[in-house]
């Protein structure tokens, strides 16, 4: 209610577009968006956790098809981006995705350490993106998802280098 307050006062003071951070839930999206004028302007902003509580289009499954309490994912299932349409059809002229790609790269990065640094004596990945095994009693990485390295350096201009 205090975010409502908040964006109905930005609203009223005539701000060009209106948006509150970190809603917990798409009922609490659509219940802002109700609180404001139609011809208000207004975005989702994407950086948020939403609880998996069926309130956010979440079936209760995480990307793997298992329930979503798996121990290591607690903070993955929570994770819940909308798509532009889904945004449109709660109302939304705008999303912002703003630190959404450097999210997955962090994650990438951290999953990439851990797949490479997992125990040589563990026979499988703790990466929940794989369903194959990263390690092996020789140590050896056999899953690690790698960008062809042409276009890695066509991504970080390395032939504009040469």
């Amino acid at each position: 209610d205090e975010a409502v307050k908040r964006c109905q006062l930005f609203q009223e003071l005539g701000a060009d577009i209106v948006y509150a951070e970190n809603l917990q839930s798409k009922s609490e999206y659509e219940y802002l968006r109700n609180c404001l004028s139609p011809s208000t302007s207004t975005m989702l902003a994407q950086v948020q956790l939403v609880p998996s509580n069926g309130d956010d289009g979440n079936d209760g499954k995480d990307g793997d098809g298992d329930d979503t309490n798996d121990k290591d994912d607690e903070f993955k299932s929570k994770q819940v981006l909308f798509s532009a349409d889904e945004i449109g059809e709660m109302g939304y002229d705008l999303a912002l995705y703003g630190v959404t790609a450097l999210q997955s790269v962090v994650y990438a990065l951290k999953e990439t350490a851990s797949d490479m640094l997992l125990d040589t004596n563990t026979s499988t990945s703790t990466s929940t993106n794989t369903s194959s095994t990263s390690s092996s009693k020789s140590g050896l990485v056999h899953h690690v998802p790698l960008t062809p390295f042409s276009e890695l350096k066509e991504s970080v201009g390395f032939a504009e280098a040469e």
